[in-house]
Order: C-alpha cells, then structure tokens, then sequence
C-alpha cells in the first residue's frame, strides 16, 4: 500500500511539473533556441533527480514493508509455537493436578482425590529431565527412596539440590541422612551457607512445574502438621522460581570443599 502511494505521488509530481512549464512556456515572450534549450535541460535535470529520490523512496518504503511483514510472521510463528508448547504441558501435566493448592491437615489434603504422599510421589515420578529442590529439610525417606530410584533408573536424570549449611553439617543425623546419602548417590548438591538460613521449601520439576509453601520435606509435616503447598504451571512463575534457583546455586557450596577444609 505505501508502495504505491509513493508511485502515485511520483507520477503527481511529474504531471505538476510539466503543466507549470507549459504555462511558464506560454506566458513568456519568445526565446532563442539556446535558452530554449538551456530550460529543457534544467527541467530533465530536476526530473531527474525527482526521479532518483523516488524510486529511493520507493526502495525504503518496500524495505520497510518486507521487514514490517517478517515481523509479523515471526511473531504469528512465535504465538503459534507458544500454543503447541501449552498444549503439550496440559498433556503432560494436566490442569487438575497441576495447579492447584494443597492443604495438609495432620496428613491428609482437604481435596478427597489427592491423597497427600502419593500425589508427591506422582510428582517426583512424572519428572523426565530435571528435578530442582530448594530444601530446608529432608528427611522423609518415602520421598528419598523415589529420588533414589529415579536417579539410579532413568539415565540422564539431573537432579540439583541445595539446602542450608546449618542443616547439613548438624549432628542430629535424622536431619543429614538423606541429603547425604543423596550427594553419595551422585546428585548434583550444594549447601547454602550464609548469617542468614536457606529456609526455601520448592521444588521445580522438568522446567514447567513448581511446588512450593510452608511444607519442610519430613514425616512430621507430612503426618502431623498443618501445611499448604502450591502447585503451578504458569510460565511466568515457574521461570521467576528458576531464575532463583540458579542464582542461589551460583552462590552455595560443594559440600566437598566444606569438607576438606
């Protein structure tokens, strides 16, 4: 469309020019030939040029329409992509299950369908590249003998951890056990280690999925305690809670160098 507006107003210009020069031509007395001449030249010289200027009009204004059209089409391909991927999410990690709020009430969530353990299990279980956990403590060895598993079954499952240097060097063995015997397994573990605790208690699962609130990863809070935890796929969440767990990782330490020092 800009295109042919810039020929149109080409075509304008040429048109003006010759009507004022037949006008200018039969106003004025007659001239030499020389004159007559030396006019003609000047009136194809700037015709020229208004020639030229156009056709880079022309050449920007097509530009500009090629790149303005690639725009778009990227921009359908990124939205269309963006589509397929949710549509993928929902087949993988259905609605119901996956974003939702659980309450623990000494052991049992307050949804009849959700048994509170099993739906934690069917978590850790359904991971296919990548299990997160950001833990203050961990202790329940129903959820560390599935960690276990899975790591020692599935090739190519990478499993970070990070906890609080307090917690993973305390005597009460209860609460060092399983972050232990998860390092000795060969998962990825660093240990937080600051005047202030790593008190987090989330867990992002392949990338997509987060689970996150009140509840410490132990018999008690599972059995005996009143807890919540938020389930969510929301993009924009899940890459909040990614972004902090690199940084956090970037920040903590092997548990080897502690050791060796």
């Amino acid at each position: 469309m800009l295109l042919n507006v810039a020929v149109k107003q080409f075509v304008s210009i040429l048109n003006h020019l010759v009507k004022v020069e037949a006008l200018s031509c039969n106003s004025r007395p007659a001239t030499t030939g020389r004159s007559k001449g030396s006019k003609m030249w000047s009136l194809v010289s700037f015709v020229t040029t208004a020639a030229v200027s156009s056709l880079v009009t022309i050449g920007v204004v097509k530009y500009l329409d090629r790149k303005k059209d690639k725009s778009q089409e990227e921009g359908t391909k990124e939205e269309k992509e963006y589509e397929i991927a949710q549509r993928k999410l929902q087949f993988r990690k259905p609605e119901k299950i996956w974003n939702t709020v659980l309450f623990f009430e000494n052991g049992v969530t307050t949804d009849p369908e959700l048994a509170s353990l099993k739906t934690f299990v069917h978590y850790l279980d359904s991971a296919r590249a990548t299990i997160q956990l950001c833990l203050y403590r961990m202790s329940h060895w129903t959820l560390g003998d599935v960690l276990l598993k899975k790591f020692n079954k599935r090739r190519g499952l990478l499993i970070q951890i990070i906890t609080d240097y307090d917690v993973f060097t305390s005597i009460d063995k209860g609460t060092t056990r399983l972050f232990r015997k998860c390092f000795d397994e060969g998962m990825s573990l660093k240990v937080r280690r600051s005047k202030s605790h790593m008190h987090h208690k989330f867990a992002i699962i392949d990338g997509e999925a987060v689970l996150t609130g009140s509840l410490n990863w132990t018999e008690q809070a599972f059995t005996g305690n009143h807890e919540d935890v938020l389930v969510t796929t929301n993009p924009l969440h899940v890459d909040k809670y990614m972004q902090r767990f690199r940084t956090l990782w970037r920040n903590s330490q092997d548990p080897a160098d502690l050791m060796a020092k």
